[in-house]
C-alpha cells in the first residue's frame, strides 16, 4: 500500500512496538525515544497492513489532541483517479513516552474514538526511586530531584530523585495535587487513564524532543551523542509558556539532551531580553545549559555584545556549580579566550583534582599546558586522558538501508545519500571526538616534525611497568615502546595496519583494573596527585604519575589519525586541486573534522554544484563558519522536500528555526 502523502511509513517492521518496549525497560537516556504512531490499513478484507512512523513536536495534550493527529492523516491518504481513497484506516495506536517519569503510553484509537489508554512501558528504575514516584503521584505532586554535578552520573540522574520536601516544593506540589482522587493507578500496568499534569507532561516531552531530534546528522554536526530512529517526522511545536519553562525546571530529570533542547528552544526566539529572562529562570538548576548555547550561537563581530552579556551570565553558572568538571573545563577556555586565567583558578584545581577520572579534565589541563606554551605537558594531559576512568572508547555508526515498495512523492527520500552514510560513518562515538580535537590543538600549534620528536622523547623510556596490557604495535607486553614504531614517524605518515585492529584486546576497564595493581605494588604516594580543590591554581605543574604514563595504544592511536588528517591537508592544500568527487567528500569529511575552513572551502567549491551533496555539504559549512562570520541556508532554500533523505531534512528543518533566531537577534 502506498504511504500517507509527505510521510515515511515502514510496513516490514511489525515488531517496532516491541522493540520499543525492551529498549525503553532497558535503558534510555535524556528526553526518551520520539513518539511512535502505528496505523492498521485494509484494502480489502485480506489485504491488512500495519505501518509505523515516528514523531517529534506534535503537542499530545489531550484525547482530542490524538484525534487530530489522526484526522490529519486521513485526510492525506492517497487517492485513486476519481478521488477515492485507496484504503481505510479503521485503528491506530499511539506510542508516547513521558521523559518526566520514564512511562510509555499506548492511546489506542478505533472508528475515530479513543478506545481506551493503557501504560505500555515502565521504565526499570530502582526501587527507592519508584517507591518515590508512587508517593509523589499518589499526591499528584511535582516532584524535584537531586543533582549531583558528576560527568560520570550526568546522563542518568533521573534514576536519582529526591525525596526531599521544602517550602517553595510544598507550595508547588499543593497547587498541583487538584483532581488527583484516581491518580494511584498511573504506575499500575494495564488500562488507565491519563490526567492533566500527565497529559501536560507529554506534550512538553514531544516539544523538547524536536529542539534535540534523534536525527544523525543533526547530533554529528553539533557534537551530540549519536541517536537514529526510523521513519522519523519532526512537526514545528508552539513556543512554551513562561509557565511551561518553570514547570521543566523544577520538574524534569537532568540531562544533556534537557539542556541541549531548551538551549536551541531560547536562540530559536531571536529576542536576547526574554532569553535573559528565562535564564534566570533556568541557570539555577540547569548551569551548563549556556555551554550548549554557545556550542550553536556563532561568535560573529556583530553579535558579540550577546556573547559578551552572557559572559556575565557564566559567572553565576560556575557559582552554582564550582565543582562540576564540564563547567570548569568551559570556564577554562572562555578564560584563554579572555586572556585572563584569574577567572579560572579555582577551576584549575578542580580539573587537576580530576584527572583521574575524567578525560575532560586531562584535556582542560591540555588547553592550560598550550597557554603557557608547553607543549610536552600539553602531550602527557592528552596521553593521560585515555587512562582516565570515565574514558569511552568511540564506534562506528551505520545508516540502516529500507526497501521499500513505495515512496511517497511529497515526502523525504527514507534511506540515506552515498555522502551522508560515509559523513556518520567516519564519527567515533564515546570520548573520541574529544581528545582527537584537543590533540589537532597541540599539532596546529606546533609543526609536524616536533610533534613526532615530543613523541619519541617523552614516551621512549617508561619509568615503570606500563598501566595496562595491550598486543598492539605500539608496545609488547612489558611495556617497552617499540623502536621500529617510532622510526616510522621520521618519514612521511602512512597509515598503519594496526589502526584496523587496534584495541582489540583492551579495554578501558582492564586498564583501570591493571593500573590499581601497578600502583599497589609500586612505592607510590597517591598524595603526590592530588589537589584541594579549594586552592586556587594560578601556575599548575604537571603531577608525577601523569609523566609516568606510558603511551596509550588509543592516544597513540588518535595521534596518528590527527598527523594523517593534518599531513593530507597539507599536500591539498601546497596543490589546491581536487581531482574527482570522491576526493572532494574525503576532504570535506576530514576538513570539518580538523576545523579548518580554508581546507573546507576547497571541497566546498567543488561540492556546491552537486546535487546529492549539496544539503549536507551547506549543513556543515555552517557549523564551521558562523564562528567566525554570519552564514545562512539560503542555497538550501530552493531544493524540493523530495529531493532530500529524511536525516537531511529533519537536520536542515531544526538548523533553519535556530538560524532564523540568531538572524534576529537584538540586544
Amino acid at each position: 500500500m502506498k504511504p500517507i502523502s509527505g510521510l515515511i511509513e515502514l510496513s516490514d517492521e511489525a515488531d517496532l512496538d516491541q522493540y520499543r518496549k525492551k529498549r525503553i525497560k532497558k535503558e534510555v537516556k535524556g528526553l526518551g525515544p520520539p513518539d511512535l504512531v502505528s496505523l492498521d490499513k485494509q484494502k480489502s478484507k485480506k489485504n491488512r497492513l500495519t505501518s509505523f512512523h515516528h514523531v517529534c513536536g506534535f503537542p499530545f495534550s489531550s484525547q482530542d489532541s490524538f484525534l487530530e493527529y489522526f484526522n490529519s492523516l486521513l485526510k492525506c491518504r492517497p487517492k485513486k483517479t476519481f478521488g477515492k481513497v485507496r484504503y481505510e484506516i479503521h485503528a491506530a495506536s499511539f506510542f508516547c513516552y513521558n521523559s518526566f517519569t520514564g512511562i510509555d503510553y499506548k492511546v489506542s484509537i478505533k472508528n475515530k474514538k479513543v478506545e481506551k489508554t493503557e501504560i505500555f512501558t515502565i521504565k526499570d528504575l530502582k526501587t527507592s526511586t519508584r517507591q518515590c514516584l508512587q508517593n509523589l503521584t499518589h499526591q499528584k505532586s511535582q516532584y524535584s530531584q537531586s543533582y549531583q554535578y558528576s560527568e560520570h552520573s550526568y546522563d542518568s540522574h533521573h534514576n536519582n530523585h529526591n525525596n526531599k520536601d521544602n517550602k517553595e516544593q510544598n507550595k508547588d506540589n499543593e497547587s498541583s495535587s487538584e483532581n488527583s482522587n484516581d491518580a494511584n493507578h498511573t504506575f499500575q500496568k494495564g488500562e488507565t487513564q491519563i490526567d492533566k499534569i500527565s497529559y501536560k507532561q507529554l506534550k512538553i516531552s514531544s516539544m523538547l524532543r524536536f529542539w534535540i531530534p534523534p536525527s544523525p546528522i543533526y547530533r554529528v554536526i553539533f557534537e551530540y551523542p549519536y541517536k537514529s530512529y526510523k521513519a522519523l517526522r519532526l512537526m514545528k511545536p508552539d513556543s512554551f509558556s513562561e509557565e511551561e519553562i518553570s514547570f521543566i525546571v523544577k520538574n524534569h530529570p537532568l540531562s544533556e539532551e534537557l539542556e541541549a533542547a531548551l538551549s536551541a528552544y531560547l536562540i530559536s526566539l531571536g529576542d536576547y531580553k526574554q532569553i535573559e529572562k528565562l535564564f534566570r529562570i533556568i541557570i539555577p538548576r540547569l548551569p551548563r545549559i549556556l555551554i550548549h548555547f554557545l556550542r550553536i550561537f556563532p561568535i560573529t563581530a556583530h553579535k558579540y555584545s550577546v556573547i559578551s552579556k552572557l559572559a556575565k551570565i557564566s559567572r553565576k553558572c560556575y557559582e552554582y556549580a564550582p565543582d562540576d568538571i564540564i563547567t570548569a573545563y568551559n570556564c577554562v577556555k572562555y578564560s584563554i579566550e579572555v586572556d585572563d586565567l584569574n577567572i579560572c583558578e579555582t577551576a584549575i584545581s578542580v580539573l587537576l583534582n580530576s584527572l583521574w577520572i575524567s578525560p575532560i579534565a586531562c584535556c582542560g589541563m591540555v588547553l592550560i599546558s598550550l597557554y603557557f606554551k608547553r607543549p610536552d605537558e600539553a602531550l602527557y594531559y592528552a596521553n593521560a586522558s585515555c587512562y582516565t576512568k570515565n574514558y569511552v572508547k568511540g564506534e562506528k555508526q551505520k545508516l540502516i538501508i529500507h526497501n521499500l515498495q513505495y515512496e511517497s512523492k511529497k515526502a523525504p527520500k527514507p534511506n540515506p545519500k552515498a555522502f551522508e552514510s560515509d559523513f556518520i560513518f567516519s564519527y567515533n562515538s564515546g570520548t573520541y571526538p574529544l581528545v582527537y580535537q584537543t590533540v589537532v590543538k597541540i599539532m596546529k600549534k606546533f609543526p609536524s616534525f616536533q610533534m613526532r620528536k615530543l613523541l619519541k622523547t617523552n614516551f621512549e623510556a617508561p619509568l615503570y611497568t606500563p598501566l595496562y596490557r595491550t598486543e598492539s604495535k605500539v608496545s609488547d607486553i612489558n611495556g617497552n615502546l617499540c623502536k621500529e614504531y617510532l622510526k616510522e614517524y621520521d618519514g612521511e605518515y602512512e597509515y598503519f595496519d594496526y589502526v584496523n585492529n587496534f584495541h582489540k584486546n583492551n579495554t578501558t576497564e582492564n586498564n583501570n583494573e591493571q593500573r590499581d595493581h601497578n600502583y599497589c605494588n609500586k612505592d607510590y604516594d597517591v598524595l603526590d596527585g592530588l589537589f584541594d580543590p579549594g586552592i586556587a591554581v594560578q601556575y599548575p605543574t604537571i603531577p608525577t604519575f601523569i609523566k609516568n604514563l606510558t603511551l596509550s595504544s588509543e592516544f597513540s592511536h588518535i595521534a596518528n589519525t590527527a598527523l594523517g588528517d593534518l599531513h593530507t591537508r597539507d599536500s591539498v592544500m601546497r596543490n589546491k586541486k581536487i581531482d574527482n568527487i570522491d576526493d572532494a567528500k574525503r576532504f570535506a569529511i576530514t576538513a570539518f573534522y580538523l576545523g579548518d575552513i580554508d581546507f573546507f572551502d576547497l571541497s566546498y567549491n567543488y561540492l556546491k554544484r552537486q546535487r546529492k551533496t549539496h544539503v549536507l555539504i551547506e549543513l556543515m559549512r555552517y557549523k564551521l563558519h558562523f564562528e567566525t562570520e554570519n552564514t545562512s541556508l539560503k542555497n538550501t532554500e530552493g531544493i524540493h522536500t523530495h529531493k532530500m533523505s529524511m536525516n537531511e531534512y529533519n537536520a536542515l528543518l531544526v538548523t533553519r528555526k535556530i538560524m532564523c533566531g540568531i538572524s534576529s537577534m537584538k540586544v
